[in-house]
């Protein structure tokens, strides 16, 4: 003796046969519109933060490698235009094959370098000058700071060297709040995942800057 289907059971046949209606598309693709529009926005704004946190390392082993290198020469790297063959010495004419390098006045003395792990850290020619790459594909820039006296005593400090793409009027860049100088021996900055140069201060307050540099806000 053969069942027959209930009306519940024929019905959803009947729905699923159909296939949705439009109005049921148009909610599923609102939804999924809906949640792109909130998702994309924190995606990217977690890539720029991961990207910032790859440069912020990437600076923080090259700050460290020039204090090894301090320790060893007892000065530290003369400028940005010299700094990756400082540090990782990867030029062949120094006296030394492959990284690391010897005093020109020693071909057969010590090797100095490389310091800091740096020769693992990609390098390109950028405007014509050798520099260290961060993860936005922004050259890393290296100054030198001299401190000296004015005339009237008071103490003066300068960043060596004019690197090309640096962030315009770099003296009141590097300044803190105050308008004091947070570093006296060098310092390592990058434009940051939006490749743009931004004050890093403003009066004394921290701004919402992206650029990275090897001294830390000061609150």
């Amino acid at each position: 003796m053969s069942r027959t289907p209930s009306r519940t059971i024929v019905a959803a046949w009947d729905r699923r046969s159909r296939g949705f209606t439009l109005v049921e598309l148009t909610t599923v693709v609102l939804i999924i519109a809906l949640l792109l529009t909130i998702l994309v926005p924190t995606v990217a704004q977690v890539m720029a933060m991961i990207s910032a946190a790859k440069t912020r390392a990437v600076i923080n082993l090259i700050h460290n490698a020039c204090l090894e290198y301090h320790g060893e020469t007892n000065s530290y790297p003369a400028d940005g235009a010299g700094l990756v063959q400082a540090l990782t010495g990867r030029s062949d004419d120094d006296g030394k094959k492959g990284f690391g390098f010897r005093l020109p006045d020693r071909p057969r003395g010590k090797v100095y370098g490389p310091y800091g792990g740096t020769e693992k850290l990609r390098a390109e020619m950028h405007n014509g000058l050798e520099a260290f790459i961060d993860d936005s594909d922004q050259p890393i820039l290296y100054y030198r700071c001299t401190v000296g006296v004015s005339p009237g005593g008071q103490p003066t400090y300068s960043y060596a060297g004019s690197l090309p793409g640096q962030p315009p009027n770099l003296q009141n860049y590097l300044k803190g709040p105050g308008g004091r100088f947070h570093r006296t021996d060098f310092v390592i900055i990058s434009r940051g995942p939006d490749g743009e140069w931004k004050p890093l201060y403003e009066s004394s307050e921290w701004t919402d800057s992206d650029d990275i540099a090897n001294y830390k806000r000061q609150q």
